[in-house]
């Protein structure tokens, strides 16, 4: 029960506890296509989701934001 309230929580406040079920189409700061099969680059990014732009660098999360972290 605590799990399913942490795992609505998340995903409606979009943290890293939530669940993504979609798909980010591109990069926000260069507009770079994101791969369809994600690639963990650091621990983070396999815990937790997220990508690292091939063309800029810039990490983002599970939700396609770039991490300010």
């Amino acid at each position: 029960m605590a799990l399913a309230v942490v795992l609505i929580r998340g995903t409606q406040q979009k943290t890293d506890l939530g669940l993504n079920l979609t798909l980010a189409n591109a990069c926000p700061k260069c507009g770079t296509p994101l791969p369809a099969v994600r690639v963990p680059k650091n621990f983070r990014q396999a815990l937790w989701g997220g990508w690292t732009c091939a063309k800029c660098g810039v990490e983002l999360d599970k939700w396609g934001r770039p991490r300010s972290d």
